[in-house]
């Protein structure tokens, strides 16, 4: 009896320090709600942290009310226009592919968008709402092709380490736009 239990608590810490997957779903053609947040709103029915996929619904208004890190959004040909609004404490962080459109994808940003790893905003619109606001692209992620706004006075479109502004339109109406690359290792030096 002590041995399986050993066993099975063995088991158990073993499991619990594996890695979880990344879950993939799509965005449902009739929702409950316009809350991206709500897992009934997806197929399978969790929100999803690997691929967010969005095509045909008759909710392509959606809200943002948590914050979320997720793969990447994928918009499947002949998906309506989509638009995502976040609240001001929803920052939303693309890890991996980012933005793809065969769609297209309007995010109103009341906190924070983020790119990381090489992701990248696609050809979204990206637009900066409140003073507070703030788009960031890390490492080598890329703005791509998309429109980028940013109004008003406080808020940041920043590039740090080395990422790039590749094809995007950016937009300083207010607030600022900052490049930061990596600072660059001392060279050494034979005597």
């Amino acid at each position: 009896m002590r041995g399986c239990l050993l066993t099975s608590t063995a088991a158990v810490a073993l499991l619990s320090a594996m890695p979880a997957h990344a879950q993939d779903a799509t965005w449902r053609f009739s929702p409950l709600t316009a809350t991206y947040d709500l897992f009934l709103n997806w197929t399978p029915a969790a929100v999803p942290t690997g691929t967010a996929f969005f095509g045909a619904t008759n909710t392509p208004d959606l809200n943002v009310l948590t914050s979320t890190t997720v793969g990447g959004w994928t918009f499947n040909a002949g998906a309506p226009a989509y638009t995502f609004t976040l609240s001001p404490i929803a920052a939303v962080r693309f890890v991996g592919a980012g933005i793809a459109n065969g769609g297209s994808a309007t995010i109103f940003n009341n906190d924070i968008v983020s790119f990381e790893n090489s992701s990248t905003a696609g050809n979204a619109a990206i637009i900066n709402v409140l003073s507070t606001s703030l788009i960031v692209f890390r490492d080598s992620a890329s703005a791509g092709n998309a429109t980028i706004t940013s109004a008003p006075a406080l808020s940041s479109v920043l590039f740090r380490d080395t990422s790039a502004a590749g094809n995007a339109t950016i937009n300083i109406l207010g607030g600022s736009l900052e490049f930061s690359p990596l600072p660059k290792a001392p060279s050494s030096t034979t005597p």
